[in-house]
């Protein structure tokens, strides 16, 4: 039987960015994983708290309420880190809320899920945003994966004006691409057929 793959974007950028061997082993973490729980989702309750704060138009102390509730060491220490982290960010920006939409991309055999956790209208400019919470530096290269796979799946389901960012929670910084990458299309392309093939 011919192998299928779905898995989320935040994989297939993980992939992309490593050389070699850690290649190899990203895809067998893949493989091997169990079916996704919602408790050993590490960041879930930041994230959808994040977006339920401003879906709903609550105040920040909602975040604050959330980290205060936790009991395992781990999300003790992070979740204020970057609670307070994302508060940075909002600054005193004019934020509303819209629907981010959700999409796959299709590649051959491969299914990648496409889910930016939130659409905010800031300071009157939309944006289509997909966080990012983990310590490693979010570089060039991993943002243009995101940015263009964005861009060619969302872009018909938003406003022409909409900005395609990541939000690189620990630093509190928004990137948004300035000019479309070139060539990022023929490379992940290739990329999702050498997933598959390490996969097997």
């Amino acid at each position: 039987m011919k192998t299928r793959a779905q898995i989320s974007l935040t994989d297939f950028v993980d992939f992309v960015i490593k050389n070699g061997m850690p290649r190899l082993t990203k895809v067998r973490e893949i493989k091997d994983r169990d079916d996704y729980h919602p408790y050993k989702d590490f960041w879930r309750q930041v994230r959808e708290g994040i977006s339920e704060m401003h879906n709903r138009d609550y105040s920040t102390d909602y975040l604050d309420e959330i980290a205060q509730r936790q009991t395992d060491p781990r999300k003790i220490k992070r979740f204020p880190e970057a609670i307070a982290s994302y508060k940075k960010f909002l600054g005193r920006k004019k934020v509303t809320w819209f629907d981010p939409p959700k999409e796959k991309w299709v590649m051959g055999d491969l299914t990648i899920n496409i889910n930016p956790e939130l659409g905010l209208v800031i300071n009157d400019r939309p944006y289509l945003i997909k966080l990012f919470f983990k310590d490693e530096k979010l570089d060039k290269r991993k943002s243009e994966v995101v940015f263009h796979i964005m861009e060619e799946q969302l872009r018909y389901k938003v406003s022409p004006d909409t900005n395609m960012s990541i939000l690189d929670v620990k630093s509190s910084k928004l990137l948004t691409p300035t000019t479309p990458p070139d060539n990022v299309s023929i490379l992940l392309r290739a990329e999702a057929n050498t997933f598959m093939q390490i996969l097997g």
